[in-house]
């Protein structure tokens, strides 16, 4: 070998010393080039590396942009309060169908989305007869405010025997900055 060739470290032909490839297996000179720009020769040590850095990025990413943690509830239960409601029912396809809208006030500093809403239906004897729960999706409830919403489905009895609907919330989201 003289002093102005190498050896491939793939193939272990000899190349020019400033080839950046070599000429016969097309494996690039430098194992970072090859990790880079392509080629299955890079050590398994580099391939553990990049996938642990990858997988770590991947969970950062998931953790803190997709579901951020916020504020918890449970605090602020009380904060979140139902201002107006009323219930109405429809028949649609031999199915009674009913529909709760109303209003919900903010009395917290806290921005809140999402709010999982909980009613339960009472006969005229305030007897419990059905429940029907549901996330709110797309309602954002601003500090110091108010957010109309709409509860909407079948009912398990026919409508006549709905006297009067309790609700609540049990669980909300605080609107994060990366929700804007």
């Amino acid at each position: 070998m003289t002093g102005d060739s190498r050896i491939c470290r793939v193939c272990r032909e000899p190349m020019a010393a400033e080839a950046k490839r070599c000429p016969r297996c097309q494996t690039w000179r430098s194992s970072w080039a090859t990790f880079w720009l392509g080629n299955t020769t890079q050590p398994f040590g580099q391939q553990l590396v990049v996938l642990v850095v990858m997988l770590v990025a991947m969970w950062a990413g998931f953790r803190f942009f997709l579901h951020p943690s916020g504020k918890d509830f449970q605090h602020h239960r009380g904060d979140l309060v139902f201002t107006s409601q009323s219930m109405t029912f429809l028949k649609e396809r031999e199915r009674d169908y009913f529909a709760v809208v109303g209003t919900i006030r903010n009395n917290s500093d806290v921005t809140w989305q999402d709010p999982y809403v909980e009613a339960r239906f009472l006969n005229s004897k305030d007897e419990l007869i059905d429940t029907y729960s549901s996330q709110l999706r797309d309602v954002i409830i601003r500090p110091r405010a108010d957010a109309a919403f709409r509860l909407t489905g079948y009912t398990a009895r026919p409508s006549a025997e709905y006297s009067k609907v309790v609700l609540s919330i049990t669980s909300a989201k605080e609107k994060s900055w990366r929700d804007w």
